[in-house]
């Protein structure tokens, strides 16, 4: 994940009890990222994120990715879709 800033639109999510974690199911929207177009899952300790579309940060560790911090929500528009 590298740390990067990039912009996800969460589709589902889950809060892990055990954890205390949520799980995330996202796709990445930020056309700069390797990571463009992929679906993965990802984990985080912000409860808050819904089905939407958010700017976050996300940590370096790939095989334990985490979001670290939303930096709001994206209004999604013809130009950013």
């Amino acid at each position: 994940m590298d740390g990067q800033t990039m912009t996800i639109h969460i589709f589902k999510s889950e809060y892990q009890r055990l954890h205390r974690l949520s799980k995330y199911w996202y796709s990445v929207m930020s056309k700069d990222s390797p990571y463009h177009g992929r679906a993965s899952v990802i984990y985080s300790e912000l409860h808050d994120l819904r089905r939407r579309v958010y700017r976050v940060r996300v940590n370096e560790d790939t095989a334990n990715p985490r979001i670290v911090e939303n930096l709001g929500e994206v209004v999604v528009t013809d130009d950013t879709a």
